[in-house]
């Protein structure tokens, strides 16, 4: 399959249904009473430390959230998710393990090896990406393609 017949067979609607997933499930995660607290104290951070930025960070996330939906897509529809059933979605789930254990999981592991990261803020923000790359993954399988 080219790439211009997988461009033109993704549902773009995944990429705002991928933001909208990446927004909720960060916002969910990292709240306080989920792990929050548990993530500010592994990174020796106050709420009112990680404010001041928050906005600048929140700017950043869409365009990224954006671009991340954007290559799942894409992925997914390369290997070829069949479309809006129960394979799509196992077919979905499967792709966001590869990735999550193939992208994500590899490089916050090097990254933390070499910030001198704790393990326990490595495992908290990698599992974040694993919840994060199943939603979508179930979600976008879902989609109707094309």
């Amino acid at each position: 399959m080219g790439a211009a017949m997988i461009l033109d067979q993704i549902n773009y609607w995944t990429i705002p249904a991928g933001m909208v997933l990446s927004m909720l499930i960060g916002m969910i995660y990292y709240n306080p009473r989920v792990m929050g607290g548990v993530w500010m104290r592994a990174m020796e951070k106050s709420g009112i430390a990680l404010r001041a930025n928050g906005n600048a960070a929140i700017a950043l996330t869409l365009p990224l959230s954006a671009m991340n939906s954007f290559f799942f897509a894409i992925i997914l529809q390369w290997v070829g998710a069949p479309g809006p059933n129960e394979t799509g979605m196992i077919t979905g789930l499967w792709v966001g393990v590869i990735i999550w254990l193939g992208f994500s999981f590899t490089n916050l592991a090097i990254n933390s090896l070499f910030s001198a990261t704790t393990i326990k803020l490595f495992m908290i923000n990698t599992l974040h990406f694993l919840i994060l790359y199943l939603a979508m993954g179930a979600t976008f399988g879902m989609m109707q393609w094309g």
